[in-house]
């Protein structure tokens, strides 16, 4: 797939257009169908972003460069999204584990620098091309009002070890051991790659979280706001 994505980015990059969209054919993104999360209903603005994405991703920081909906597999997408600020505001959260949909600046236009995954690592390619954004001292993140919906089966845990899984689960340690010569921050515990020093010593003087206020509707925020100006 690495050959695939390095061709789109390569002519992205060579345009005028400040972002793209890369996504896996087996993902689509979780639209509202009315069913509620608390005393919110669910993926509520997710179609509004669809219709508005380069509106609400050109009020980011010029150091963002990927943006990524949450993985519901990875992440307790029903927890994050429980929370009143994500349902005021566009919430963005800073992440490595980007995912199969990412929103890619075109940071030629900005640092006149490229990204392109490697093709010399048989797993991770992906990752690790987050990674070069990360060294970059960019900003990495998921946006925490979007979840993406898979269409077919995960692989992100293989089930029986027939030859195909065997080789997967060959490739992700040659991966691993790979990385971690390329990147000295890193190291295994416990055979998972450990990432923290990255973060930290690339990115650990930026937000944690970047949060940008609706403007396409009333918030509760903006009911108080003018309730207190209107009692004056």
């Amino acid at each position: 797939p690495c050959w695939g994505r390095n061709e789109c980015l390569k002519r992205f990059y060579a345009s005028n257009d400040e972002w793209c969209c890369i996504v896996d054919d087996d993902c689509t993104i979780h639209l509202n169908t009315g069913n509620q999360l608390g005393k919110y209903p669910i993926h509520l603005e997710a179609e509004y972003f669809l219709n508005n994405m380069e509106e609400i991703l050109n009020k980011l920081p010029k150091d963002v460069a990927l943006i990524s909906p949450m993985n519901g597999i990875r992440v307790a997408t029903n927890i994050e999204q429980a929370e009143d600020v994500v349902h005021n505001n566009w919430c963005f959260r800073r992440a490595w584990d980007l995912g199969k949909i990412v929103f890619i600046r075109n940071m030629r236009k900005h640092m006149r620098k490229e990204f392109y995954q490697r093709t010399d690592l048989p797993y991770a390619e992906d990752a690790e091309w987050v990674y070069q954004h990360i060294k970059a001292g960019l900003w990495t993140g998921n946006i925490r009002n979007v979840v993406v919906r898979e269409l077919g089966n995960s692989l992100l845990f293989p089930g029986d070890k027939d030859k195909e899984n065997t080789k997967r689960l060959n490739d992700i340690e040659t991966a691993k051991h790979r990385i971690l010569q390329l990147y000295p921050e890193f190291s295994l515990k416990n055979g998972v790659l450990q990432r923290e020093k990255l973060i930290k010593k690339y990115l650990g003087h930026t937000k944690k979280q970047i949060v940008i206020p609706y403007t396409h509707k009333t918030t509760e925020f903006n009911e108080r706001f003018d309730k207190l100006f209107a009692s004056n």
